[in-house]
């Protein structure tokens, strides 16, 4: 039991960092332009790739973590700890999660049809918004769920 706990707290850990990661990402883009902030791609790519490689370092210290503190550490259990942190990342699960909180308490800046421009899906589409990236995660999840089963039915730790 004790050592259920002891993942779960890591887990709630890293959700509750990559969460305000998330956080800050939303007041660059959204609170920073009520206070005259112009989006300049010159910028915005750094932000970007910094952001990006903040995600790989939690992700790869998360895994890292696992592997250096199991007695025998699993391949594929490490691998899915980084894929799971990385799919937050690329499968934008997080600014789901905050555009339906979002529209879910009526906030007037919360279009669910509004195209999200920014999203490098929107340059290679043409469009993209929230039903889409629900759809996109989706397609994240099945995946990831399929990973952790197989982690967990093949490795009883």
């Amino acid at each position: 039991m004790r050592k259920w706990l002891d993942e779960l707290i890591v887990i709630l850990l890293i959700q509750l960092f990559l969460f305000s990661l998330t956080s800050i990402d939303y007041i660059v883009h959204n609170t920073l332009y009520k206070y005259g902030l112009i989006f300049n791609n010159d910028w915005a790519n750094v932000y970007w790739a910094l952001l990006f490689l903040t995600f790989q370092s939690v992700a790869l210290l998360a895994s890292a973590t696992y592997w250096l503190n199991r007695k025998s550490p699993r391949k594929l259990t490490a691998f899915t700890i980084w894929i799971t942190i990385t799919a937050e990342h690329f499968g934008c699960f997080l600014d789901t999660l905050y555009f339906m909180i979002y529209l879910i308490l009526g906030h007037p800046l919360t279009n669910a049809l509004a195209n999200w421009w920014w999203m490098p899906q929107s340059k290679i589409f043409g469009f993209w918004n929230l039903w889409i990236n629900i759809i996109y995660n989706i397609i994240w999840f099945i995946p990831l769920i399929y990973l952790w089963y197989r982690v967990k039915n093949r490795y009883r730790d």
